[in-house]
Parts: C-alpha cells; sequence; structure tokens
C-alpha cells in the first residue's frame, strides 16, 4: 500500500465510522503527522476523497468531512431506486445457503444487542449482499453510494430508524434464500419505500 493509499483508507474508515463528523474539519497537519507522510500523498488521498463525495473543500478555510443536504439525500435514493433491486435479483441466483444463514444469524444478533450492533449490521447487510455478484462496475458505484448514505445519518435521529430496516433486510433474504429475483427485488423496492420515507421524517 502506498503513501496515498494510506490516508486515503485510514481517512475514508474513519469517516465512515464516524470519528469524523459531517461539518468536521480535517486537521491537515495532525494527519500528516500521524501517519508520518508528506502533504503530497495527503492532497492526493484528499482529492479521491472529493471524488467519492466523503470531503469538501471550502476556500481558504481547509477540508471537511461532506454534509449531506435533503437534496443530496432525495438524489442517492434515486439512485439506490434504479440500481438496487438489480443488486438483489443477480444476488439471488448467486448467493450461497451459507452466506445467508451468516447474514441471518447476524442481523436477528444485532436486533437483540446495541444501536451500535445495529448500524453495523445494516451495513453488513447491503455490503455482503453487494459483494455476492460479480459485476466490479454495480460494486464500484454502489459501495459509493453506500459510502455517501452512512454519512448522511442526521445524527442520532437514524437510530429509530435502524431496527424496522434491519427487518426488512430479512424479508429480502427470505427472497434470497429462496433463489427468487423477482419477489427479492420486489422486497428491495418496498424497503427502498420505507427508508426513504423514515429518511424525509428526519429532515422534514
Amino acid at each position: 500500500m502506498n503513501l496515498r493509499e494510506k490516508a486515503y483508507q485510514t481517512i475514508r474508515e474513519r469517516i465512515l465510522d464516524g470519528f469524523y463528523q459531517p461539518g468536521e474539519m480535517l486537521n491537515e497537519k495532525a494527519i500528516i503527522e500521524e501517519l508520518q507522510i508528506s502533504r503530497t500523498p495527503f492532497r492526493d488521498a484528499i482529492n479521491l476523497l472529493e471524488r467519492d463525495g466523503l470531503v469538501a473543500s471550502r476556500q481558504n478555510r481547509g477540508f471537511y468531512v461532506h454534509e449531506l443536504s435533503v437534496q443530496d439525500m432525495m438524489e442517492i435514493f434515486d439512485v439506490r431506486f434504479l440500481l438496487e433491486p438489480s443488486v438483489s435479483r443477480l444476488a439471488a441466483s448467486r448467493i450461497t445457503e451459507e452466506t445467508a444463514a451468516q447474514i441471518r444469524k447476524r442481523t436477528q444478533a444485532a436486533l437483540e444487542g446495541s444501536i451500535q450492533d445495529m448500524q453495523k449490521e445494516d451495513n453488513y447487510f447491503h455490503m455482503t449482499v453487494l459483494h455476492t455478484i460479480t459485476n466490479r462496475y454495480l460494486i464500484r458505484t454502489m459501495d459509493e453510494i453506500y459510502a455517501c448514505y452512512r454519512i448522511s445519518n442526521f445524527g442520532d435521529k437514524r437510530i429509530n430508524s435502524l431496527e424496522p430496516s434491519l427487518k426488512e433486510h430479512l424479508k429480502i433474504l427470505d427472497a434470497l434464500e429462496a433463489h427468487d429475483p423477482d419477489t427479492a427485488a420486489q422486497a428491495t423496492r418496498e424497503h427502498l419505500i420505507e427508508s426513504r420515507k423514515r429518511a424525509a421524517g428526519l429532515v422534514f
């Protein structure tokens, strides 16, 4: 891993894990010193993160974790509606019994666990289903979309949406286990409809 990739992966993971919050300034000097890199790989990493929609620059004020607007959020859902049912359709023919069983076990455990458990499982479900398919272009696109969605949680307000979201995942999983692409796609659309309603309720 080169220095640019090291900086990119470290900052990206911290943003997605909530270590750096939306709107928070990224302390360039502190990060460079901590990672023991020069300014060039740091700036190269920041450029990649800007491309991903995770970081924004403000003139003469440095770099900040991107704060998604309501419009951003709705546009993310537009893309998810276009692509995510297709991901589920493909996954229905490719998911293994072992993978499905692991998702179910983790989801059920998360529903009985902490908020942090549910947050982690929400992401795990989508990323695991996504990576059952073999289309690297679709995987790359959805990975960026999910990353942006993860930083649009509007603080603690999203907590109450996690439990219904995970229960909807189980309905999608039922169809995936049955290798039923039509039902999997429909269950995914229904999940997105409910997710968008919940997201709208957080910001309006």
